[in-house]
C-alpha cells in the first residue's frame, strides 16, 4: 500500500482521488454513520476535534472506524477512550495532521446532505485559520482565535436557524443509508409489530423525506411471493411531524408487506458494521414470523415475545432487564414447517389474517399479563388492553398500556404489561 507523508514541514498530503474512490462504500457509510453520531468540536481556544460517542457495547463500530481511517493513510488516527461511570466509550482525532490530512478530504468528498454539512464547512474554514499558525509553529494570535469562535459559536446544538437551501443535494447511496441507519434508526417491535423507524430533529426533516423517497424507489425483491408486486406494496413511509417537547421528527414504515417484499431485503443485501446487526436479525425473523403468519399460532407468538425481549436496548450489558439473547437457530426451527400464508398465491395479507380470524374464532393477537409489583394480576392473560384497563378499573388508560407494554417501565411505579400468548 502506498503510503502518505509530509514531503515538507509547509505542506499537507491530502487524501487522493483515488483511495477515495477505492473505499466508496465504506466512506459512504462512514458519512452516514457521521451524519447521524459524529460531532465537529471546536474548544474555547481554538483546539479542533472530530469526536463520535457510543455505548461501550458498541465500541466495536469505533474500532472499525479507526482502524478503516488508519488503513487510508498507513498510519494510526485517532484514540478510543472508555468513561466507566457513563458507560460511553469516545473515538476522537484530534490531531490537526489528521484532520487536514484525512477528515476534510473524505467529508469533502462524501458530504452530508443535512445541518452537519454546515457545521462541517464552519470546522473546515476554522481549520483554514489555524493551519497558518500551525504550519509557523505557533499558538493563535488574537484575531486568529476570534474569527475561530465565532464560527464555533453557531454550530452543532447552537445552529437553530439555516436556510435549507443552502444545504447541497446528491444521491443517497445504499451504504450512506445505511451508516445513517445504524446510527439513528431502529429495527423494532413496538406491541409486537414489527417497525422500521429513523428519528431526526425536525431542522433536517426534509432528509427524512429524501429517505421515503428512497425507500419508494427499492426494487421488489421477496423470499416468497408472485413474480411481480401484484398487491403493489411499495414502501409508503410516514413522516411524522416534530415532537413539540423535543423538537424530533420522525420516519416510519410498519406495512409488514413493504417490509417484507422491500425494506428487508434492501438492507440484508448490505454489510453492516455495527451492532445494529444483531437487532436487524432478529427484526428479520420477527419480520417473516409475521409476514408468513407464524404468529397466528402459539409458537410463533411465543418466538415474537422472546425475540422482543433481546432487542436494542433491552440487549445492553447496562440494562438490569435485559434479556437472555435468545439463540436465532432455535427460533428459525419454527421456519421448518410451511408458512401459514401462502404469499406467493397473490392473495392479499388482509384476507389471509380474516381467515385466520375466522378459524381461530376472532382472536389471533396477542394477549396481555398486567404484573402489580411483580405478581401476576388475577385473569391475566387478558385478551385486549381495554380488558386489562377494565380489570385495573380504568378503562382510559389501554392507551398507557399500549405505550408501556414489553417496555419494563412500570405504570404508577408498581404495574407492568407483557405481551402473552
Amino acid at each position: 500500500m502506498q503510503l502518505y507523508h509530509l514531503s515538507s514541514p509547509l505542506l499537507f498530503n491530502l487524501l487522493p482521488e483515488d483511495v477515495l474512490n477505492k473505499k466508496a462504500k465504506d466512506l459512504e457509510w462512514l458519512c452516514g454513520f457521521s451524519e447521524a453520531e459524529s460531532m465537529f468540536f471546536i474548544s474555547s481556544t481554538g483546539a479542533l476535534s472530530f469526536r463520535i460517542k457510543l455505548h461501550w457495547d458498541d465500541k466495536g463500530s469505533l474500532v472499525y472506524i479507526k482502524n478503516l481511517l488508519g488503513e487510508l493513510v498507513g498510519r494510526n488516527v485517532g484514540v478510543i477512550v472508555d468513561s466507566k461511570d457513563n458507560h460511553e466509550s469516545y473515538f476522537t482525532v484530534a490531531n490537526f495532521k489528521d484532520i487536514q490530512e484525512i477528515l476534510i478530504p473524505i467529508f469533502s468528498t462524501y458530504y452530508f446532505t443535512t445541518s452537519k454539512y454546515l457545521d462541517f464547512q464552519d470546522f473546515k474554514a476554522a481549520a483554514e485559520i489555524k493551519k497558518v499558525s500551525y504550519l509557523e509553529k505557533r499558538k493563535l494570535n488574537k484575531v486568529e482565535l476570534e474569527k475561530i469562535l465565532i464560527l464555533k459559536s453557531s454550530m452543532n446544538s447552537l445552529r437553530k436557524y439555516f436556510n435549507n437551501n443552502n444545504l447541497p443535494k446528491r444521491i443517497l447511496t445504499p451504504y450512506r443509508l445505511l451508516g445513517f441507519v445504524e446510527g439513528d434508526g431502529t429495527f423494532c417491535l413496538p406491541n409486537m409489530i414489527p417497525y422500521f423507524g429513523i428519528k431526526q430533529h425536525s431542522k433536517n426533516i426534509h432528509f427524512l423525506y429524501e429517505i421515503a423517497e428512497f425507500l419508494n424507489s427499492l426494487p421488489y425483491n421477496p423470499e416468497i411471493g408472485p413474480k411481480t408486486d401484484k398487491l403493489i406494496t411499495k414502501p409508503t413511509a410516514v413522516i411524522h411531524e416534530p415532537d413539540l417537547d423535543t423538537g424530533m421528527a420522525s420516519l416510519s414504515v410498519s406495512n409488514i408487506l413493504q417490509l417484507y417484499n422491500y425494506v428487508l431485503p434492501f438492507f440484508k443485501s448490505l454489510e453492516f458494521k455495527s451492532r445494529k446487526a444483531v437487532d436487524f436479525k432478529y427484526w428479520e425473523v420477527a419480520v417473516k414470523l409475521k409476514a408468513l403468519g407464524y404468529t397466528t399460532k402459539s409458537e410463533g407468538k411465543k418466538c415474537l415475545i422472546e425475540i422482543s425481549k433481546c432487542m436494542n436496548n433491552k440487549r445492553y450489558s447496562t440494562n438490569l432487564e435485559a434479556g437472555k439473547p435468545l439463540s436465532l437457530d432455535v427460533i428459525c426451527k419454527i421456519f421448518d414447517s410451511p408458512p401459514i400464508f401462502d404469499l406467493a398465491s397473490g392473495l392479499s395479507y388482509k384476507a389471509y389474517s380474516d381467515i385466520a380470524k375466522v378459524s381461530k374464532k376472532g382472536n389471533v393477537g396477542f394477549g396481555v399479563n398486567v404484573y402489580d409489583m411483580d405478581k401476576l394480576v388475577k385473569g391475566s392473560p387478558f385478551s385486549s388492553y381495554t380488558q386489562a384497563a377494565l380489570a385495573m378499573g380504568n378503562i382510559n388508560i389501554s392507551s398507557v398500556i399500549s405505550k408501556k407494554i414489553d417496555t419494563g417501565k412500570l405504570y404508577k411505579q408498581r404495574f407492568k404489561f407483557e405481551s402473552s400468548v
